[in-house]
């Protein structure tokens, strides 16, 4: 009966939970039948165990790290019975000469470069532009379309579908689909839906379901959170976009915001076509601005504004002729 090979990774004196996105066990187990077979990684979630399928990347584990082998003579060996034999491998002090335990940061981290280097040049044959390997994370479950180019520190985890030729640079990417053609600066984004050709960034946050359509323009601390934005939409600077449906061609100003929350429920926006909205302005929702309406600047809009309005919500300035001359 073919032996099977253990490579153990002991949780001592550090604290990780996966490797790119990966979840991982207390213990962490690697095992291949024999020096030349697949390589296989067991995890809550036997998913992943086809990714490590690969005899050129457990060769590289080999040469480059420490491992624990350890024989069983089982074809398909349970789980428990596996970690009831690394534990009493790595408590045994008859570990032979070329059998090592993975205990520290290096040993841990040199395992998980080896991973990370192995899926980035898989991209990088398929035709993704990877500039920085050593700074691009990505993880097993990711699909990246050739034309697409990744620069800078760059973490892109889950089931992320990247269409061709975007440019995503200094980005976290989670659980998101983006479609072709968009630029991603220094941004935040989890769990979205990106449509082609937009400007995402620099310091953009999307979580909550986000959809953004097509030819959107989203800037500098802009966060979107649980809202629907359609085609040629530019919100460009220090705005808060939260259950908020947003039609075409709306322009939202500097400072901007969504009071949505209560204490205790959320309440949606609603902006319609063709929406100018100025700097400053905070909607109490629920309100929807209907199409065409033009928002002044430092409103603070409670009520719906109808097609075609001006809608003015702030106090009337004052100006007092020679007041600093007479107070002093």
């Amino acid at each position: 009966m073919n032996k099977t090979y253990i490579l153990i990774i002991k949780k001592v004196d550090f604290d990780f939970k996966e490797i790119l996105g990966i979840p991982l066990l207390y213990y962490h187990f690697l095992r291949a039948r024999n020096q030349n077979s697949s390589l296989f990684l067991v995890t809550e979630d036997q998913k992943y165990i086809d990714f490590f399928n690969n005899c050129k990347l457990e060769k590289e584990i080999s040469d480059n790290c420490y491992i624990t082998l350890s024989n069983c003579f089982e074809k398909d060996v349970k789980f428990n019975l596996t970690k009831k034999e690394a534990l009493k491998i790595i408590e045994s002090k008859e570990i032979k000469e070329k059998e090592f335990i993975i205990r520290t940061n290096k040993d841990f981290y040199s395992f998980r470069n080896i991973v990370k280097e192995y899926i980035n040049f898989k991209f990088i044959e398929n035709g993704v532009d990877i500039e920085n390997i050593s700074t691009t994370y990505i993880g097993p479950e990711v699909n990246i379309e050739k034309g697409t180019k990744i620069t800078g520190d760059t973490h892109i985890y889950g089931k992320s579908c990247i269409g061709k030729n975007n440019l995503i640079s200094s980005s976290y990417i989670e659980n998101t689909n983006i479609k072709d053609d968009n630029k991603i600066l220094n941004s935040h984004i989890v769990g979205a839906m990106i449509g082609c050709k937009n400007e995402i960034g620099p310091f953009c946050r999307m979580r909550g379901k986000a959809v953004i359509d097509n030819e959107c323009v989203l800037g500098n601390f802009v966060e979107i959170k649980s809202s629907n934005i359609k085609d040629h939409v530019k919100i460009k600077h220090l705005s808060y976009i939260g259950d908020t449906f947003i039609e075409k061609n709306v322009n939202i100003g500097c400072g901007f915001v969504t009071a949505n929350y209560d204490g205790k429920r959320k309440y949606p926006t609603t902006i319609e076509e063709n929406v100018f909205v100025g700097c400053n302005t905070t909607i109490v929702s629920p309100v929807t601005l209907k199409e065409n309406c033009f928002i002044a600047a430092g409103s603070v809009i409670t009520k719906d504004v109808e097609k075609n309005d001006l809608a003015i919500a702030r106090s009337r300035q004052i100006n007092k002729t020679n007041y600093v001359k007479q107070k002093k």
